[in-house]
């Protein structure tokens, strides 16, 4: 199985990560301007642009943002999906 990045962190990321496993985590990925820490719940916590540098092979994504996220940053996440859609999985619940 592919490690995975959980993009957001908050209450929802973090539930995310207890039902995929810590062990199973790879990093955390925010927008760039949302980055005030170098981790969250103990595994690495990524802006948007180095996220991009990855190998998107080695990792899937899951988008752990509510829907009021989604509808504050809607062009961020539509680019973040767009760019990696034809790489790797993204999927949410």
């Amino acid at each position: 199985m592919k490690k995975i990045v959980i993009f957001g962190n908050g209450e929802f990321a973090e539930i995310s990560q207890y039902y995929f496993g810590k062990e199973n985590i790879a990093h955390f990925c925010v927008d760039d301007e949302n980055v005030k820490e170098s981790h969250f719940k103990g595994s690495p916590l990524l802006s948007y642009s180095e996220l991009l540098k990855l190998d998107k092979s080695e990792f899937d994504i899951f988008i752990a943002v509510s829907q009021y996220v989604c509808s504050n940053r809607k062009n961020t996440i539509c680019i973040f999906i767009i760019f990696f859609i034809k790489n790797i999985n993204v999927f949410s619940f």
